[in-house]
Formats: structure tokens, C-alpha cells, sequence
């Protein structure tokens, strides 16, 4: 989605498992974030969490739902739930704030079907979280992949800030908002 907030700061974990239950993503963005920016999900605004190979496929769509699993707060908003949602989505935190605007979003379970690692150097992938009801957006691009060179039957990424590992969610959910490409 052109015009998205680009972060200064992100990073991107991805554990890939012999059992799918025990896959996981987190993903964490920092940045500024203006009051309002993020809607108010506990009042119908929906995100979806969007990644992308190369600039423009589109190879993971998470949807996070509005609702009682959000709660307010001074500086933003918090998503918790004991069981991750259909897409895998556990917990979000929407924090504002210049320069000291957070956003973090967790996925885990078989519903979070993640590739084996490694993955081509040469792939670039951009994860952005898209919000309904406006056209914010925010965005993290990546370039290189690394993978933890111990020997272990569990592959796992070392270094977050310069490793992506595509991923992609089971099934395709309509919601209030969609990845835009």
C-alpha cells in the first residue's frame, strides 16, 4: 500500500517448528504515531496484518478483529487473546507517540503456517498493518536472512533485525479490511 509509515525502527521473528501448533511470528515496528491514527478497535476498527515478496505478491493476510479482546489506554490500545484467533493472532500492542510509537503483533499456532528457513537471500519482504476506516497504514521493509548456524533439529532465525522468513496464513478471511495489493 503506497503511503504507509515506514518504521525506523523493526524487526521480524519467525520460529518454524516440526509441529505447526508450535510455529510463531512476531513482528515489531517503531516509529511515530499521531493520537488517533490507530482508530479505536474497541469500537469496530479492524487491522490486518499483510506481507509481501518482492514489492507486490502477497504471501501472508492476517485479519485482527474489533472488539472485547481490546483494551485502552493512554497511549494506545492492547490485543490479548488466551487463544490465538483464526489467522493465529495472539496478542497486538498499538502504542503512540513521536518517535516512541510501538507496534507489536504475535502470531502463533497451526493456523500460522511458516516456510522452512532459510530463505533466498535475494528476497525482499515488506510486512505493513493496515487499519479499517482510514488509510493509515505502517510498514516494515527487510532484505537479508540469516539462519542460527547451530546444529539443531528446530531451524530459528539469529539476527531479528536483518532476517525475514516468509510466512503464510491458512485460508483467505473477508473482514472490514484487506491487504491492498
Amino acid at each position: 500500500m503506497a503511503g504507509c509509515e515506514a518504521a525506523t525502527k523493526a524487526l521480524v521473528k519467525i520460529k518454524n517448528k516440526n509441529d505447526p501448533a508450535k510455529n510463531q511470528l512476531t513482528w515489531k515496528w517503531r516509529d511515530t504515531v499521531n493520537t488517533g491514527d490507530y482508530g479505536n478497535p474497541t469500537a469496530g476498527t479492524t487491522y490486518a496484518l499483510c506481507v509481501y515478496k518482492d514489492g507486490a505478491t502477497k504471501i501472508a493476510e492476517a485479519q485482527i478483529e474489533s472488539g472485547m479482546t481490546w483494551t485502552a489506554s493512554s497511549l494506545g490500545f492492547k490485543y490479548k487473546a488466551s487463544t490465538p484467533n483464526s489467522d493465529g493472532v495472539s496478542k497486538v500492542g498499538l502504542k503512540e507517540g513521536t518517535g516512541s510509537a510501538k507496534i507489536l503483533v504475535k502470531a502463533k499456532g497451526a493456523n500460522l503456517t511458516v516456510p522452512a528457513i532459510p530463505i533466498s537471500p535475494t528476497t525482499n519482504v515488506q510486512l505493513q498493518l493496515v487499519r479499517s476506516g482510514g488509510t493509515q497504514c505502517w510498514e516494515s521493509t527487510f532484505t537479508a536472512f540469516t539462519k542460527d548456524e547451530a546444529p539443531s533439529s528446530r531451524p530459528r532465525v539469529r539476527d531479528w533485525r536483518s532476517t525475514l522468513i516468509p510466512l503464510t496464513f491458512q485460508g483467505e478471511k473477508m473482514s472490514a479490511v484487506r491487504c491492498h495489493r
